[in-house]
């Protein structure tokens, strides 16, 4: 019979096997007769020595091509229903009587059964074999039967151009499992993954170790396979974008501590990690030991800082995350690849602000104050044009300065702003000069002043004794002393000058003197007298 099972016994439906030579052996070991396996009714394998002297004699079974013996005197057969040759075919002898027929000398065999297939590098990590996944040669694999017990092992190797390829052959039928020893560098995929169907699976367990499987004699299972990945990894730069571009540029620095988290395709958070120093630069994370697969990185803002735009270059320097959610889009990676190409920028969130640009007039001091805000405090505030650190700022420029502020907030952003504070020359005023109004000299008055200028404005003060005093040369005919100022004004930017001229006023008459009256006698005053006063 051709055992099926392997199990040594005749199981039900079990077929025989027509055309095996059957010796008839006396006790001595010569052969008497020989006969070969034929169709008896319906049933195939059966064969008779008939015509037999009572005697002892034993039946040696020739092995058919592409089978081996099953098992002799199995446990739990009995003489009926076991195979009885040893391991040369030969039964042991057994003795009829006159008359007598013993119909118990029976013979099993199997065909050779195969188990393989196939390891693979599964370069998506969707636990299935797809097309154009390589195989990886020289992975250990072990058979083993239904206990544990190690009963083979072998390499995998290439099969015609495809590697990756094991059999073990001429097995007994029978309960196997297989286990793949993970090869170096590799992850174990995914077992029976949603999707797949037994000849594309990977069917090891965690421990390598496939499900048990059942071979019948001749029977060939080609599904036992098995996948592996590489690690992959994903990374790379968190950084201040200092300028807002979106672009990595040269000399601006990584950002520490900003918490990165690892989401699958649909959200849920997969890993998390923060960015810190690597060699000399900061910013620097790393998830290493992934699945190839897709995935989202998450990056969380830190405070202080706003999301750059995404997307503004290359891939490698550029800013990944939408700026309002802090996720990238999907990132797919393959077995074995390092993707360092997940950046994020941040632009600082901190402003200062100067009060729009004026003007003084020379001589003039103001009041520069700078006010921060958005950042984290506390604010430190360094000015330029030697003014040193702090606000406000009290400054007397003699000529238009620009003053440009630098705050710095807790978090080491930066921002500037600019003021230009304009100094306008002052007009020239000039009251004219002093002069006195007698009764003979100047007596209407004289012009004081100075020669009008297009652009400006006069104000005389005090108007008294004035022809006009809105114009630049009035006449001036007080009627006492009296000191007159005038205000210049430009009127374009309102800068003012004065000055002064004192109009003195001498009109009193002088007092008539002629001395006394005297009398000239030839004795007195005979030469005559002096009159009149000093």
């Amino acid at each position: 019979m051709d055992d099926t099972n392997g199990n040594g016994i005749q199981d039900a439906g079990e077929p025989g096997i027509n055309g095996v030579t059957v010796l008839l052996k006396d006790a001595n070991g010569a052969t008497l007769a020989t006969t070969v396996t034929a169709t008896n009714g319906a049933t195939q394998g059966y064969y008779q020595f008939t015509n037999l002297e009572p005697g002892t004699y034993a039946v040696m079974f020739m092995t058919p091509t592409g089978y081996n013996p099953t098992e002799s005197n199995a446990p739990g057969s009995v003489d009926t229903n076991d195979s009885d040759p040893n391991a040369q075919g030969t039964t042991p002898t057994v003795t009829v009587t006159s008359g007598g027929t013993n119909q118990t000398l029976d013979a099993g065999f199997y065909r050779p059964a195969t188990i393989g297939n196939f390891v693979w590098d599964d370069t998506n990590g969707n636990g299935i074999q797809d097309a154009g996944e390589p195989g990886i040669n020289g992975v250990t694999v072990l058979l083993k039967d239904a206990n544990g017990a190690t009963l083979a092992t072998t390499v995998t190797a290439t099969n015609g151009a495809t590697q990756g390829y094991y059999q073990f052959t001429n097995l007994e039928p029978g309960t196997y499992a297989v286990m793949f020893m993970t090869p170096t560098g590799y992850n174990p995929t995914e077992s029976n993954a949603p999707g797949s169907v037994d000849t594309n699976d990977s069917d090891p367990n965690a421990q390598g170790t496939t499900p048990t499987v059942t071979v019948t004699s001749g029977g060939t299972n080609q599904t036992l396979d098995a996948g592996f990945y590489r690690p992959a990894t994903i990374g790379n730069f968190v950084w201040k974008d200092t300028n807002g571009n979106g672009i990595q540029d040269a000399g601006e620095p990584g950002i520490n501590g900003v918490t990165v988290l690892l989401k699958d395709a649909n959200g849920a958070t997969l890993a998390t990690t923060v960015t810190a120093t690597n060699g000399a630069t900061q910013g620097y994370y790393q998830f290493t030991n992934l699945e190839p697969g897709s995935y989202i990185v998450m990056f969380m803002t830190p405070t202080g800082y706003s999301g750059s735009p995404a997307n503004s270059g290359n891939d490698d320097i550029d800013s990944d995350p939408n700026p309002l959610t802090g996720n990238t889009s999907v990132v797919t990676i393959i077995s074995g690849q390092t993707n360092l190409s997940v950046d994020a920028g941040f632009v600082c969130n901190v402003i200062v602000s100067l009060p729009v640009d004026f003007a003084i007039c020379f001589g003039e001091s103001a009041q520069i104050n700078a006010a921060a805000s958005n950042g984290i405090p506390q604010y430190v505030y360094n000015w330029s044009a030697g003014l040193g650190s702090g606000t406000p700022k009290t400054v007397s420029p003699v000529i238009t300065t620009t003053y440009v502020v630098t705050v710095t907030d807790a978090v080491g952003c930066t921002a500037s702003d600019a003021l230009i504070l304009t100094v306008n020359q002052r007009p020239l005023a000039s009251a004219g000069a002093d002069f006195t109004k007698t009764c003979t000299t100047n007596p209407n008055g004289s012009q004081i002043g100075s020669a009008p200028v297009t652009g400006n404005t006069y104000s005389w003060s005090p108007v008294t004794g004035l022809s006009s005093s809105t114009i630049a040369n009035p006449t001036a005919n007080p009627t006492a002393t009296t000191t007159y100022t005038v205000t210049v004004t430009t009127t374009a930017n309102g800068c003012t000058a004065t000055d002064q001229v004192v109009v003195t006023v001498n009109t009193t008459p002088p007092t008539a003197d002629a001395g006394a009256d005297f009398t000239k006698t030839c004795t007195t005053n005979p030469n005559g007298s002096q009159i009149g006063s000093a």
